[in-house]
């Protein structure tokens, strides 16, 4: 999306029970972790989103942003579109690498009738990968 929904919230209908665990990382926990010079690459206008350009970090003394999906930017790249620099494509390795950190996330597993609730911008969210025969369902 172009821009992306502030807040957003999910429902668990039925949980998988044999992972899809969410994780959240929220923004000031990833900051102290990156180093300087991947701090001056994150703010630059050059990661692909959907049609655009945008950069992975804005905002700044406290009103930092994030905004990161790395599955939609290798396709996009992969696609052809929009190819990154090395120092890019290295600072968003130096990234995933810091997020994968296990002691720098929470990870938590929604149970049928729990939502979670979150500033989409503020916080790195995802899961973990479950079954293909997984009957998970989640309301956005």
């Amino acid at each position: 999306m172009e821009f992306p929904h502030e807040l957003v919230a999910f429902q668990c209908i039925v949980a998988d029970k044999k992972g899809g665990e969410s994780i959240m990382i929220p923004v000031e926990n990833v900051l102290p972790w990156i180093d300087d010079e991947v701090m001056k690459l994150m703010p630059s206008p050059v990661y692909p989103f959907g049609d655009e350009l945008y950069p992975i970090l804005s905002g700044e003394n406290g009103s930092e942003e994030i905004r990161y999906y790395r599955t939609q930017i290798d396709r996009i790249i992969e696609g052809g579109a929009s190819p990154l620099s090395e120092q890019h494509r290295s600072a968003i390795e130096t990234l995933d690498t810091m997020l994968q950190q296990s002691d720098q996330f929470s990870q938590f597993h929604l149970q049928p009738g729990q939502i979670v609730f979150m500033h989409n911008n503020k916080v790195v969210h995802g899961r973990k990968g479950f079954s293909e025969e997984s009957d998970r369902l989640l309301y956005p």
